[in-house]
């Protein structure tokens, strides 16, 4: 039978009894010589136990050159074990929190993105920021007590003022992505102001007055939505609405008083708030080239005019924005952003009559960063400039993100 080739060898049956005492020649064991190659080798007769002899399973199929007999079945291999990796330096998000197609994280670029209305959280992702803002802002304003002759002639008195004005807010915002391409967004500050009057800086009556106001400001609300996704040269467009509701303690709900000998009228306490309602839309257009994004926006908010018992009534005027700025990704943990800002505001009306010298150019430059901290946790730092003198001076900002998936 070790004599036949392997292919006949298809169905194992007994052979005959062999006599006791008998010893017969075995198989040729295969002896590894070198990789992959397999030479027969003399093996050494056994001595075989009287009694028949259990038929052995020969595996079918062809066998390779050089075999005298039926092929062995091979054994099992074990699997392979599984390779430790290396450890990565990335933070790894929960794993309540990875599920399939959900965002786990936002990278420090998309936060500040996302705090300049450029992009969108998904659907059920929710996102708390705290931030803290400082503005200080400086004016002088000259008071012309007399007229003038030939307009280089004086006849009356010159008094300087000197306005500086600290604001100290501490807001919470909770952005939601509601829809697919649909986000909102709840902004609540609180208002510590405080403002420093030097009165008749520089002459015999020269005083200084300090107010300070500090409670609710005006709670806004903002729908954004993304009509158009970005392909080839056409940008991502994102367009939002926003109002304004007026829960902070206007100035003409509060109380005056008269200081000086002139008789001036000032408030009893800084105002938190501006008293109207507001109703802003507009639009923003993004393009990305990685590892930059580059946006600009423009929007219009309408004021509507609204009645008080000690003004009358009071038109605050419109306002029309315009913004640019660029965010680069410096890694996957750090990203700087840089913008500049411009606001015009129509002059404010009071009983239909135009109040002159109230209309504002208010713009600004703008330079941050934003640092991951965890894959929910984010630091936003920025501070801007004014570059008009209807601008606050300076302004400085600290947010921190939170991040995680509500539904």
């Amino acid at each position: 039978a070790a004599d036949r080739p392997a292919q006949e060898a298809q169905i194992p049956r007994a052979p005959d009894p062999i006599p006791p005492g008998v010893v017969i020649p075995g198989p040729v064991a295969p002896q590894l010589v070198g990789p992959g190659s397999v030479v027969p080798g003399p093996v050494a007769p056994q001595p075989v136990a009287p009694g028949p002899v259990a038929p052995q399973p020969v595996a079918p199929g062809p066998v390779g050159p050089g075999a005298t007999g039926p092929v062995a079945p091979r054994a099992p291999t074990e699997p392979a074990a599984p390779q430790p990796q290396p450890p990565s330096d990335l933070p790894q998000p929960p794993a309540d929190r990875a599920r399939p197609g959900e965002r786990t994280r936002e990278t420090p670029q998309e936060e500040a993105l996302l705090e300049a209305g450029a992009i969108l959280l998904p659907p059920g992702r929710m996102q708390l920021e705290t931030t803290i803002d400082y503005t200080h802002s400086s004016s002088n304003r000259i008071n012309i007590g007399g007229f003038t002759i030939f307009e280089a002639i004086l006849i009356g008195t010159i008094r300087v003022d000197d306005l500086k004005r600290d604001i100290l807010t501490s807001s919470t915002t909770a952005r939601l992505g509601l829809f697919r391409r649909l986000q909102g967004e709840v902004r609540v500050p609180y208002v510590y102001r405080t403002d420093d009057e030097v009165l008749g800086a520089g002459t015999n009556d020269q005083r200084m007055r300090n107010v300070t106001g500090n409670g609710l400001g005006d709670v806004d609300a903002t729908l954004t939505y993304q009509p158009v996704i970005a392909s080839g040269w056409w940008p991502n467009i994102l367009t939002r609405a926003r109002v304004r509701i007026p829960t902070g303690k206007n100035p003409f709900e509060i109380p005056s008083v008269t200081t000086g000998q002139t008789g001036e009228t000032r408030l009893a306490e800084a105002p938190t708030g501006s008293g109207f309602y507001a109703f802003s839309a507009g639009a923003t257009g993004v393009w990305r080239s990685d590892p930059a994004v580059f946006f600009v926006s423009g929007g219009f908010t309408y004021t509507p005019e609204r009645r008080f018992t000690n003004a009358g009534a009071i038109d605050p005027g419109e306002s029309f924005d315009f913004s640019v700025g660029l965010n680069v990704a410096l890694s996957d943990k750090v990203a700087i952003n840089m913008g500049f800002s411009e606001s015009f505001t129509l002059e404010t009306k009071q009983n239909g009559r135009k109040s002159p010298g109230s209309g504002t150019n208010d713009a600004r430059l703008s330079l941050g960063t934003s640092i991951g901290i965890s894959p929910s946790f984010s630091l936003l730092v920025s501070a801007s400039m004014g570059l008009t003198e209807d601008a606050s001076d300076f302004s400085f900002q600290v947010s921190v993100p939170y991040s995680f998936n509500l539904f």
